[in-house]
């Protein structure tokens, strides 16, 4: 049979049994008392080791630490009997008198916020402030005494190590010379080197021939380094330590849950801050949470904690809409999940190297830029968030600061989108989903008691969503290759990395609504909601750049509603496609061109969601609109006066968008004969004048259910069955007539 483990306690015991002990009359063995003070302090089991010699200044350390844990002078005078009787009986009886009555202040000596159980010879601190022990002869005679170095103690409370870049601060706790307690962390230089005059600016009372022994002070403190605490430091938020521990502000989590550290940048300090009432947050903002797009929001919030996990590169959500539709106040609710939404939504009107700051100082955490429509050149910064990195600059010494690096989701607001006078510029598109949706108009008392809500209650579900992602961080990257095939798979590489960035968003949905559900949060599919913005913002206009899009938008637009079109006399003198009764004019035909009425125009573009300005611009520089130019009188080129053009159209001048035919055939690849149609064919509703788009949904329709080719199924049967298989947007945009129409043709040609 194996014998029991010895342990360390009774390794300790069997070591130091040396006090006699008498159970008739003994009420406990101080050889047990003395073992549970020797287990917990490494410098008293050091001094203990040479119990054969020890001298004055280690009985009165051993009496010292001894009184802390409760020992009554008579029980230390018994340790010393003990344990090195030969050197206490060589102790002058003065110096004995002096050590017991050490022993004999225990209530003040109790209360003595600065002592310290480390070896710090020929030192000892305590609230009297510093001293240090000094022997001399002179003429014959020995002297021997304490020197107060300065009457402000000072220690070390903790040492904080930064998981940024493994530098180490140091937390002082100290007396100033108003006899005020403060704590404080500083560098270390300012306790080892000639720094250490700034510890007279904080009121400790010292000079300069002070510091020498002050610096050997210190230097004996730190060489019990490992017996001080020591904590985390931080002076950017995100994982660190091979993702063990996420940083956001003044906190640390880990696996086991959350700690309070030291934020050595204001940056990330204040934004993380936990306050308020979770029921009164649920109570007051769940019904906003029912609209999807404040459902989007929320999702990104943990996104920007998770993509590090799934491999999806940075990218930003920007919602804009015109000044209503509540885009601010969704942000703050998203970000009121884990912080101070007054602390993490910053103004997008700052400079480029500004939001690079906020962006190296949050990596791992959703950073917001609320209204970047205050800020032209907010765009200049979309390649270098996608790009994951600043720039290398220079610093004061002539070296070279490394570029900062993040993994982030930015959510941004503003009336306008990001890619305003970028149509062409896939590159900026590839970074960006931008969302076109407002909330529809609300209660001002509701508004009122939500700001209310907002200010006073907010990091309220940080712990919780932390968590969770701690315990599905090994998982994340399963769920988001199986989120994935939820996706309908993109056709171009634009739409294959926006789709990254929906699935991304939709894993970290997965992970809020688990967290809603225990919190009583009515829940809601994720997956569902991330595929419907993912239709509507890649699917159904992946690649084709803005200008273009919008120009196939109003092309559609003149071919359902022809009759609110005027043709001119010369492609119809006989008036057949003249407008009949009381009709509110779009625009006007001409034989070379298109004229749109500008009211009407920007209304509809404005309803499909696109920025009229931004079109019109777009439109301008790729030549696509006919204004009026004029030549520049010092430079001789053309320029344009205005992007509306004035022509004569059945003897009268009107004024419009003019975008010429030959344009539309060109931009939109369209045929001689659509066009021939497009101008004479006024009220004919024959299949040829269907848009290219509804016609490939019919033709994929049919390739999907090949049993509706069957002549058994009518034109209509099948559009009905088309209809009901998806909410069909295409019954919105051509209608069921359109519709069945174009399946006349499909069938016809099958």
């Amino acid at each position: 049979m194996m014998e029991a483990e010895i342990t360390f306690r009774g390794e300790i015991i069997s070591k130091y049994h040396k006090i006699l002990f008498d159970p008739e009359i003994d009420s406990e063995d101080l050889n047990e008392v003395l073992a549970d003070v020797l287990i917990q302090n490494e410098s008293l089991r050091n001094t203990f080791k040479k119990s054969e010699k020890w001298e004055y200044l280690d009985f009165e350390h051993i009496a010292t630490t001894l009184k802390k844990y409760g020992f009554a002078d008579w029980e230390v005078v018994k340790v010393f009997e003990a344990y090195s009787p030969e050197s206490w009986e060589k102790i002058e009886e003065k110096s004995k008198k002096r050590i017991i009555q050490l022993i004999d202040n225990t209530k003040e000596w109790a209360e003595d916020e600065f002592l310290i159980d480390l070896d710090i010879y020929p030192f000892q601190v305590s609230k009297a402030g510093i001293q240090k022990y000094y022997e001399y002869e002179r003429e014959g005679k020995k002297f021997e005494g304490w020197e107060t170095i300065t009457s402000t103690p000072i220690i070390l409370n903790s040492i904080g190590k930064c998981v940024d870049d493994a530098s180490c601060k140091y937390q002082i706790k100290y007396r100033n010379v108003t006899g005020q307690i403060f704590e404080r962390w500083v560098d270390p230089e300012i306790l080892l080197t000639s720094n250490m005059k700034e510890l007279v600016n904080l009121g400790l009372q010292f000079i300069d021939s002070d510091q020498k022994n002050l610096k050997q002070y210190f230097k004996l403190l730190l060489g019990h380094a490992h017996s001080i605490p020591s904590e985390f430091t931080a002076y950017k938020n995100g994982w660190k330590i091979n993702n063990t521990v996420l940083i956001t502000g003044s906190y640390a989590h880990t696996a086991a849950g959350k700690k309070e550290i030291l934020a050595l940048t204001e940056e990330i300090s204040e934004a993380y801050e936990v306050k308020g009432n979770k029921k009164e947050w649920i109570e007051n903002l769940t019904p906003l949470l029912e609209y999807n797009l404040i459902r989007l929001k929320c999702y990104a919030t943990v996104a920007a904690m998770i993509i590090r996990f799934i491999g999806v590169r940075s990218f930003i959500v920007h919602n804009y809409y015109e000044s209503s539709g509540l885009k601010s106040i969704s942000m703050q609710v998203a970000a009121s999940l884990i912080g101070n939404p007054l602390e993490l939504i910053k103004d997008a009107d700052s400079t480029k190297v500004g939001i690079e700051k906020t962006l190296e100082y949050n990596t791992d955490t959703p950073i917001y830029f609320d209204e970047t429509s205050n800020n032209r050149e907010f765009q200049d910064a979309i390649y270098m968030i996608g790009n994951e990195q600043g720039k290398n600059r220079g610093n004061k010494d002539g070296g070279i600061d490394k570029a900062g690096k993040w993994k982030t989701v930015v959510q941004t607001t503003g009336e306008t989108p990001l890619s305003k006078g970028q149509s062409t510029n896939t590159g900026i598109q590839m970074r960006v989903i931008e969302i076109f949706e407002g909330i529809p108009r609300l209660e001002s008392d509701y508004i009122e008691r939500v700001k209310e809500t907002l200010d006073n209650n907010y990091g309220l579900f940080q712990d919780e969503i932390i968590q969770r992602i701690f315990r599905d961080q090994d998982k994340l990257k399963l769920y988001y290759k199986n989120v994935s095939m939820w996706f309908e798979k993109p056709k171009t590489v634009f739409a294959d990395r926006t789709k990254n960035y929906f699935v991304a968003i939709a894993v970290a949905g997965m992970v809020l609504e688990e967290v809603f559900k225990e919190n009583r949060i009515p829940t809601k599919n994720p997956i569902e909601i991330c595929k419907a913005y993912y239709q509507k913002t890649v699917i159904e206009d992946p690649t084709i750049p803005y200008y273009i899009r919008a120009l196939d938008t109003v092309y559609s637009w003149h071919l359902r509603n022809k009759k609110s079109f005027e043709y001119s006399k010369e492609i119809d003198p006989d008036g057949k496609y003249s407008i009949k009764g009381a009709v509110e004019l779009k625009g006007w035909i001409t034989a070379n061109a298109i004229y749109y009425d500008p009211d009407q125009l920007q209304g509809y573009l404005t309803e499909k969601g696109f920025n009229f300005e931004r079109v019109i611009n777009d439109w301008k520089d790729k030549g696509i609109l006919e204004p009026t130019r004029s030549k520049d009188s010092k430079t001789g080129e053309y320029r344009y006066k205005s992007w509306k053009a004035t022509t004569l159209i059945n003897e009268q001048r009107i004024k419009g968008v003019k975008i010429p035919f030959g344009q539309l055939r060109t931009v939109l690849s369209l045929r001689d004969e659509d066009l021939q149609d497009m101008k004479n064919s006024n009220g004919n509703e024959g299949i040829e004048t269907l848009h290219v788009p509804l016609i490939e949904s019919c033709e994929l329709f049919l390739r999907e259910n090949p049993e509706l080719k069957n002549v058994t199924y009518t034109p209509k049967e099948v559009a009905e069955s088309f209809i009901r298989s998806k909410d069909r947007e295409e019954l919105l945009i051509y209608g069921m007539e359109d519709i069945i129409k174009a399946f006349e043709l499909c069938k016809k040609h099958k």
